[in-house]
């Protein structure tokens, strides 16, 4: 027995048939599969060949306003090195830099052609780890600098800040596994999650 129902939103009919005959097809897709994982993973859809995978993080690019302030911000506050810089075929003006322990670099762009740069609040932002965030502190003060966000510790010990990079852009400070001193920073109360 068939029942026919309304159409759906491309103004076929369907019936308990149609819809058997689609368990029927889903069914035999999933045969043999054990777990609720495994059928999850069968039900997923495929965007590469099997096999084909991206093997590594090589760089993050941010598109600045002042692209010499920004660098200078980056080499001058968090301590990156700058490994090179060129312009490109269509004219950005590019420089890459990277932490002293990191394999994958920051690529700071300059490309007036495309319109200012507005970043949107709490959009993006990159995570460093760093051996002491009160030592950190002291640093940025020598700066003219202090933590926009934090220091706060979690349940584990791992601590996490933020602070205002030029053009919008935030960083985050990780000091993993180290209590911070109770006099050294007030608990923070801050709703920000840490990329722990």
């Amino acid at each position: 027995m068939s029942v026919t129902g309304t159409a759906h939103g491309d103004g076929t009919a369907f019936s308990s048939a149609n819809y058997a005959n689609f368990y029927q097809r889903i069914f035999a897709q999933f045969a043999g599969k054990n777990s609720r994982a495994e059928v999850e993973a069968a039900a997923r859809p495929r965007y590469a060949s099997p096999g084909m995978k991206a093997r590594k993080l090589l760089h993050t690019r941010y598109r600045v306003n002042d692209l010499e302030k920004t660098v200078k911000f980056y080499k001058d506050v968090l301590g990156l090195e700058e490994m090179r810089r060129h312009k490109s075929p269509r004219g950005s003006e590019l420089v890459f830099l990277k932490a002293p322990e990191s394999e994958e670099q920051i690529e700071l762009c300059s490309f007036p052609s495309s319109g200012p740069v507005q970043v949107q609040p709490d959009l993006t932002h990159l995570a460093f780890e760093v051996d002491s965030l009160e030592a950190f502190g002291k640093h940025l003060a020598k700066l003219g600098l202090k933590y926009s966000d934090g220091p706060t510790t979690t349940s584990t010990g791992t601590a996490f800040a933020f602070i205002d990079a030029p053009e919008g852009y935030e960083i985050e400070l990780i000091q993993r596994g180290k209590p911070l001193t109770a006099c050294a920073f007030p608990q923070d109360t801050g709703e920000r999650d840490a990329d722990l």
